[in-house]
């Protein structure tokens, strides 16, 4: 009997049964790597997409507001500033008349005018080299008790 012929002979080439199994997961792998790169292009084509979009919106909502709202925000800082700036102002004024008794008790000391200790007429102001040490006597009392003193510190 010829192999043709014999019922137990497979006519078919001798193949490993385990081959279609391999060949499968090869084709598997191939179709995953394709679609894997075609759904990763997929995905970075979106996003280069997504991203021009919101910049182009973002660069009209910066055009149509921005202008309106820089203008808005400086006025904002001007009037904040002119309140800084006032409640500054104040605050000098305040605090020169505050320690204006310490200075006219402590200033003369310091510029050995012991006459002008504590009077609130005492300037002891520098001008060009000279010291103004009231508006009453410039240069200073020459007597010992000045006629015109005044205390500086409140009753």
């Amino acid at each position: 009997m010829s192999p043709q012929n014999d019922p137990n002979h497979n006519n078919e080439p001798n193949h490993d049964p385990n081959d279609w199994f391999e060949a499968a997961w090869q084709t598997l792998d191939r179709m995953a790597e394709t679609l894997s790169n075609g759904l990763i292009e997929a995905v970075e084509t979106t996003i280069a997409t997504v991203d021009e979009a919101t910049e182009q919106l973002s660069n009209q909502i910066n055009d149509a507001i921005a202008p309106e709202w820089v203008e808005a925000v400086e006025e904002q800082f001007k009037t904040v500033d002119k309140a800084v700036d006032s409640a500054i102002a104040q605050t000098e004024v305040i605090l020169e008349q505050t320690f204006r008794p310490v200075n006219q008790t402590v200033s003369p000391v310091i510029n050995s005018h012991e006459t002008c200790i504590g009077c609130k007429n005492y300037e002891g102001s520098d001008f060009g080299g000279n010291m103004l040490v009231c508006g009453i006597h410039p240069y200073g009392c020459d007597t010992e008790k000045c006629p015109d003193w005044e205390s500086t510190w409140p009753v």
